[in-house]
């Protein structure tokens, strides 16, 4: 084999092992992107259901729940000051009947404490508190899905085009 014929063939080999990894990453890209897509898409239609359920229960009330389990969490605001809040498992009842539920609470709550909580009735017929009662919330959720989701088919459709092979000249 001639020297040129060697080194023809040794470029043929490295553009193969190049477009071999560059499918490899493309591949793995495709997958990250599709679970952002599926992510953003059921986050959004969950989001959209609970809040709708919620607005349409013609059954809102306070009632008194006992707390039986607490977990101390914090998150920053807008102008990074940390603050604490309260994350608690209660037991509560309606109509007779026991539901359990988890709500957050600003001040300080203890195992066996009774605390006054926002349930709604379901469209099941079981009594839930509700994880969001403020239309805002809910839009700016929904803002957040679509955009997970739009950044998740974006990723897919650049990766897509990575793999369409470019003719040669």
């Amino acid at each position: 084999m001639s020297k040129r014929s060697e080194r023809k063939r040794r470029a043929e080999e490295r553009k193969k092992e190049a477009r071999r990894k560059l499918v490899r990453g493309a591949i793995i890209v495709i997958v990250f992107a599709l679970t952002m897509l599926v992510l953003g898409v059921v986050g959004f239609i969950s989001n959209r259901d609970k809040y709708a359920e919620y607005e349409a229960s013609k059954d809102v009330r306070k009632v008194d729940a006992v707390v039986t389990s607490v977990e101390t969490k914090s998150r920053k605001d807008e102008y990074g000051t940390k603050y604490y809040y309260y994350k608690a498992k209660v037991t509560y009842t309606v109509d007779g009947t026991e539901y359990n539920g988890v709500d957050e609470f600003d001040t300080q709550v203890k195992v066996g404490e009774t605390v006054r909580v926002e349930v709604y009735k379901a469209k099941n017929g079981t009594y839930k508190i509700p994880e969001i009662t403020n239309k805002t919330a809910s839009q700016l959720y929904n803002i957040l899905y679509i955009a997970v989701a739009v950044f998740g088919l974006a990723l897919v459709i650049i990766s897509i085009v990575v793999l369409i092979p470019k003719k040669e000249k």
